[in-house]
């Protein structure tokens, strides 16, 4: 069986991955009542997020 090469992505695409999955994360928390749409707006400005992405 042929092994898959690894694939590296440069340090800024990783953070950004993380600080994304880290926000879909809080998305989830506002949805089910444990953060307000304030917050998860206020997390988005500050990691300079799209607001956008910050809409439920």
């Amino acid at each position: 069986m042929n092994e898959i090469p690894e694939i590296k992505f440069p340090p800024d695409a990783e953070k950004m991955a993380i600080t994304l999955a880290a926000f879909d994360i809080m998305k989830q928390l506002c949805r089910e009542g444990k953060i307000s749409q304030e917050e998860l707006r206020k997390v988005a400005q500050k990691r300079n997020i799209p607001i956008e992405l910050a809409l439920i």
